[in-house]
């Protein structure tokens, strides 16, 4: 509806973040991604693939796995390693 930079989640919008942490929950290499995010002070949204508005952002971003970490720079959005995003 608004177009980028927000999402429509559900019924509420946000502003685009500028990564995404997609997950499921019987994924079971998840966790450890999160928790190295969390441990880098990394910034990132959660998205459920397991729910509707969840799949279609995994769909409209080419996601076809979980975990899968998508980031945004001005007007683009790729899939990223994780050790892409941590610098350590």
């Amino acid at each position: 509806l608004f177009g980028f930079p927000y999402l429509n989640i559900g019924k509420k919008f946000s502003i685009m973040p500028k990564n995404m942490l997609f997950f499921s929950k019987n994924c079971n290499f998840c966790p450890p991604v999160k928790l190295e995010l969390d441990k880098h002070k990394i910034p990132y949204e959660k998205i459920d693939v397991d729910t509707r508005s969840g799949h279609k952002l995994a769909e409209k971003y080419g996601v076809e796995f979980t975990p899968t970490v998508v980031q945004c720079e001005k007007r683009t959005c790729k899939i990223k390693e994780i050790d892409e995003i941590v610098k350590k």
